[in-house]
């Protein structure tokens, strides 16, 4: 008997969901480096993006601990 798989989601159910959750996390990060290290609000964006891209080009400012943490 073949196998029958169930697809809850379609295609562009899971790249909506997809983006979505990235776009999450993006102001999540940008939030947190915000209220953690007093950053403005495109140099927190800035950080987040090289952070999850791990491009990692330079830090905008020298993280204390809580940033570190937080990255």
């Amino acid at each position: 008997m073949p196998k029958r798989t169930v697809d809850y989601l379609s295609p562009m159910q899971k790249l909506r969901l997809t983006l979505l959750v990235l776009a999450l996390v993006i102001g999540i990060g940008t939030v947190g480096f915000v209220i953690l290290e007093d950053m403005n609000p495109l140099d927190a964006l800035y950080m987040t993006i090289i952070t999850l891209s791990t491009v990692g080009f330079r830090e905008v400012i020298e993280l204390d601990e809580k940033g570190k943490v937080f990255v």
